[in-house]
């Protein structure tokens, strides 16, 4: 799926400097950092920090889901860092975003147990 940075909310100049590489989607960012080798050179290229960079590529990597757009922030402040978190406890991933809805009100939707596992 090809969507573009501007989407990830974040680091505005990482995105800027990811762009001016000729990284404008996802999928390319996916792409270039899938493995340690390439998030450490993308950070260097960059000049942002490798956490920074992984951090960037783990919401690309939540953006592949239906529901990665609209619900990224109820996500990462449920404690979601990666995609496998994703499919560890459903039922606890909906809880954790829940609460994590009521207490900063970040959306109007609350994710059922069936919604969040897939």
């Amino acid at each position: 799926m090809n969507i573009s940075l501007s989407a990830i909310e974040g680091s505005l100049l990482l995105r800027l400097e990811t762009e001016s590489l000729g990284i404008r989607t996802t999928a390319a960012l996916l792409e270039a950092a899938r493995t340690v080798k390439g998030r450490k050179a993308l950070a260097a290229k960059t000049g942002s920090a490798e956490q920074q960079t992984a951090r960037m590529a783990n919401f690309s990597d939540h953006m592949r889901f239906r529901h990665g757009q609209g619900q990224d922030r109820t996500v990462r402040a449920a404690g979601v860092t990666t995609v496998a978190s994703w499919f560890r406890n459903p039922s606890r991933l909906a809880q954790s975003m829940k609460e994590a809805n009521i207490r900063r009100k970040l959306s109007a939707f609350c994710p059922r147990k069936s919604r969040s596992s897939s």
